[in-house]
C-alpha cells in the first residue's frame, strides 16, 4: 500500500478497443516506490516512470466496488493487489528453487516412504478429531 508520502496518481483514459468496444485505462504513476527499489527512468525499457493496466470494464467495477467498501482508492487497491502477486510470484518461484536443489542434492523421498508418511499424518489427524 501506498504511504502518505509516496508520490503516485491515477488517470482514467477511455479508449476504443479493436472491435470498437469502450475500455477503461488505468495509468498508475509509482515513481516513488520504483525509486526506492533503485529502478531507473532511463528508457532501457525496464522502467519508464509509468505502467498502463487496461481493465474490462467488469473488473474496473469490481475494483471501484471494492475500493469504495474499504474506504480507500482505487489505485491504493491495485497498487497493494500487484505487490501481492508479485511477492506471492517471488515466494513461489524461491520455493520451487529450493525444491531443485533438494533434489540435486539427492535429498528426496521413495514413493513408498511418502505413502507412510501420509498415512500417518492422516491417522494422527483422524485421532484429534
Amino acid at each position: 500500500m501506498l504511504g502518505s508520502g509516496d508520490e503516485a496518481s491515477l488517470l482514467d483514459e477511455g479508449f476504443a478497443g479493436a472491435e470498437g468496444d469502450f475500455l477503461h485505462t488505468r495509468t498508475v504513476y509509482i515513481s516513488t516506490v520504483a525509486k526506492q527499489r533503485g529502478w531507473t527512468e532511463a528508457g532501457d525499457g525496464h522502467y519508464t516512470g509509468r505502467m498502463e493496466v487496461r481493465l474490462s470494464p467488469e473488473l474496473q467495477a469490481k475494483l471501484d466496488r471494492m475500493a469504495a467498501q474499504q474506504g480507500r482508492d482505487a489505485e491504493s487497491l491495485a497498487h497493494e493487489a500487484v505487490d501481492r502477486l508479485v511477492g506471492y510470484d517471488e515466494w513461489f518461484v524461491g520455493e520451487v528453487e529450493k525444491g531443485l536443489a533438494q533434489i540435486e542434492r539427492g535429498d528426496v523421498l521413495a514413493h513408498e516412504d511418502v505413502g507412510s508418511r501420509l498415512e500417518k499424518l492422516l491417522i494422527e489427524k483422524q485421532r484429534r478429531v
